[in-house]
């Protein structure tokens, strides 16, 4: 694969990946939508961690999807343009934005040794010593990957985007990619830094939480996965995140509904914490969420 094939599909890897309380969180991946009961009904679905190539819309989603006016992913960004923006975004401008000028030497050497023999080549890594620090955390994410390393990641984007056209259906993203950007580069390098620094520390742990995950998405046990993203991997990485991104997700969702019924798509990762949940935000509005079982 091309360095620069691979870098996109790892930059796509941003977006796209806890508790929202027992008595409102069921092991459920498709969800009712209903502000009441005369009301048009709507769907969220709950993509999460799969190999590209286990995804497929099952007959119980394409059921979901018969009464649906338009398909609305949570962000869409293998276009390409779009695909392009997000790469460019990642070439740092000054020498504060750039990997090398953030970390220590002896950290340095612990990234590449830890990349490297994850079979990254080592031009790549001088790449990335000189990119944006988000840049080398993805990457980390990458060599972890179930799937493989290098593996591109699991998308419902193309298969939803296939139907949609097919059913001559809407094909909407809740978030732009130029909201996807303003998102990770407001994170900044210290959240960046904790991040990294975390995976290089517990590298022995982390693939086997990644390979948990996988697993507890696959079977739908979605109360399981609140529980595992307990874990500090996963709280680094959503707890100063989800607070803005789930309220941008909730308010486009609310004036989706109200223009008629939907199905949407969003990561899982925005239900799992009670106090950012999507779900928790619609309730809050009036809204009635009810899990549909598969």
């Amino acid at each position: 694969m091309k360095l620069t094939t691979f870098l996109l599909l790892l930059l796509i890897y941003v977006a796209g990946h806890a508790q929202d309380g027992s008595a409102n969180l069921s092991d459920a991946l498709l969800w009712k939508v209903q502000k009441d009961d005369t009301s048009q009904v709507s769907y969220i679905f709950l993509s999460g961690n799969k190999c590209q190539s286990d995804i497929k819309i099952s007959a119980d989603l394409t059921e979901a999807l018969k009464g649906a006016q338009a398909v609305i992913m949570e962000n869409t960004l293998y276009d390409q343009k779009e695909g392009y923006k997000l790469s460019t975004n990642a070439v740092a401008m000054a020498d504060s934005q750039r990997l090398r000028h953030n970390m220590a030497a002896q950290q340095m050497t612990r990234l590449k040794e830890l990349l490297i023999s994850k079979g990254m080549p080592e031009r790549m890594f001088e790449y990335m010593s000189n990119s944006k620090m988000y840049l080398s955390y993805f990457m980390l994410l990458s060599v972890n990957n179930p799937c493989g390393v290098g593996a591109q990641p699991g998308t419902y984007e193309h298969v939803f985007k296939d139907y949609a056209r097919k059913m001559k259906l809407g094909f909407h993203s809740l978030q732009s990619v130029d909201e996807v950007i303003q998102e990770i580069n407001r994170m900044g390098n210290g959240y960046w830094k904790k991040n990294i620094q975390y995976i290089i520390d517990s590298e022995n742990k982390v693939p086997a939480l990644f390979e948990s995950d996988q697993k507890l998405y696959a079977a739908g046990s979605v109360q399981s996965l609140a529980s595992l993203y307990e874990n500090d991997l996963y709280k680094l990485r959503y707890l100063d995140y989800l607070k803005d991104h789930t309220a941008l997700l909730t308010k486009r969702i609310d004036e989706y509904v109200r223009s008629g019924a939907a199905f949407f798509i969003i990561d899982v990762s925005n239900v799992l914490y009670k106090e950012f949940s999507v779900f928790s935000q619609l309730r809050q509005m009036g809204y009635k969420i009810t899990a549909v079982q598969l």
